[in-house]
């Protein structure tokens, strides 16, 4: 195809399946230069460098577009972990914080039960208390 239509094919209607290699399409180029006169080879390397620098704009718009959108996500990405990290942390400290104040609400009836003459192994029974704290308990209290 090239060698028996080059001539007569201009580069913008090159079929598309020889498009697709670039070898082919700058040959295509080349033929149609030569067969120009000065003021049609000005206009025409004219024309291919304002699409080189258009190609170049896009390109360089594309490549700005694209590290701004990875840095937009990103940056939604680590506010969600955040987000998703506090209130994950909060309910753990919730759920820590009452452990904490039900271990100690014991640990009160429990000396209190040991004040009011109840044997360790009782308080321990009722509180569920392991026996070693509820001695520790005693100790403490005197």
């Amino acid at each position: 195809y090239f060698f028996k239509h080059a001539r007569e094919t201009p580069v913008g209607r090159i079929p598309a399946t020889l498009r697709a290699v670039p070898e082919i399409e700058e040959a295509f180029a080349v033929l149609e230069e030569i067969g120009l006169d000065r003021h049609e080879l000005e206009l025409y390397r004219k024309a291919d460098m304002a699409r080189r620098d258009r190609a170049s704009q896009l390109e360089t718009s594309y490549d700005k577009g694209h590290k701004k959108g990875l840095a937009e996500g990103k940056e939604k990405g680590m506010r969600q972990g955040r987000e998703e990290g506090l209130a994950e942390g909060e309910k753990k400290g919730r759920e820590e914080g009452r452990e904490e104040g039900l271990e100690e609400g014991l640990e009160l009836a429990a000396a209190r039960m040991l004040k009011q003459g109840l044997d360790p192994k009782t308080v321990a029974e009722i509180t569920d208390l392991p026996l070693e704290r509820i001695e520790s308990l005693s100790r403490q209290a005197g």
